[in-house]
């Protein structure tokens, strides 16, 4: 099956040489990143999920053309450093198994400047193609533009699908700023802690980006952060653990306002904060 995908050098990778039609059918997770090492550096849990099936499968939207260039990539054109993390991002495909890794090719200025609607089109090409139970994706809570606006591309492509082919779970992840600051009832927490040695393996492939910042180490230590301070009542649970929001209820119909879901997230964590302070105000302090 031959996707009509908008950008010309727009790349679907079937990392076990199965045929596109058969990678994308049997894809029952799927990850939509922003830039190449986003997939892997956000959705561990999806990926060990989907990896024994081959059922997950990954879009990575931007071309990763602005990353910055350190040591041998110092001198590296746009087109150097777009062949370099396709290259990279090949590569973490074949490692984790992924059914299909579907590369649309954009440039950031493209994705985050307003809605793109051929960003648009080529999502809902691919959730309609894959029709998968769940995706995993950027948190609308980032503190990336460009996480931001894929995610908001996600949402508009998956609401212009018939309500019986839209994705029963949405997952927003951490990546940029952590979900920590989410009350329990409002968080996902995956247990990552038999995913870390594939995790590992994922994020060490991204050497163009590990030279200029320990993602590596960041993510894995974002992970054990997550599992200590889970629970303060309880023994450790997981020895890794990823948050994500919930981002379902954003694909129901009537269909809630992002903004306003977002703004009411932020609302019940200041009310929370405020509540807690003034039950333990003494008065005369400070």
């Amino acid at each position: 099956m031959a996707l009509k995908l908008a950008a010309p050098d727009a790349e679907i990778v079937v990392a076990d040489g199965d045929d596109v039609q058969g990678a994308l059918s049997r894809t029952r997770i799927l990850g939509i990143g922003a830039h190449p090492d986003d997939l892997e550096l956000m959705s561990w849990h999806a990926i060990a999920s989907g990896g024994p099936h081959k059922s997950y499968s990954g879009v990575v939207v931007a071309d990763g053309a602005d990353s910055p260039r350190v040591d041998g990539d110092a001198a590296a054109d746009r087109e150097d450093m777009q062949r370099t993390r396709r290259d990279e991002q090949r590569r973490a495909a074949r490692i984790g198994g992924y059914a299909a890794c579907v590369l649309l090719g954009y440039p950031s200025a493209a994705i985050k400047h307003g809605c793109n609607a051929d960003v648009v089109a080529d999502l809902a090409t691919v959730l309609a193609a894959t029709r998968p139970d769940a995706v995993f994706t950027h948190s609308p809570c980032d503190f990336h533009d460009t996480h931001v606006a894929v995610a908001m591309h996600v949402i508009a492509a998956a609401r212009s699908l018939p309500i019986d082919v839209r994705p029963r779970a949405l997952y927003g992840c951490e990546v940029w700023g952590g979900l920590d600051w989410l009350a329990a009832p409002e968080r996902v927490a995956f247990d990552v802690s038999e995913a870390v040695e594939l995790g590992e393996r994922l994020v060490a492939v991204f050497a163009s980006q590990l030279r200029g910042k320990r993602y590596d180490q960041a993510a894995l230590g974002r992970r054990r952060a997550n599992a200590v301070f889970l629970e303060p009542r309880a023994a450790d649970r997981h020895a890794a653990t990823e948050l994500a929001l919930d981002l379902s209820s954003l694909l129901g119909e009537p269909a809630p306002d992002v903004h306003a879901f977002v703004m009411e997230l932020v609302n019940r964590t200041r009310d929370a904060i405020s509540t807690r302070i003034r039950r333990f105000d003494v008065g005369g302090v400070g």
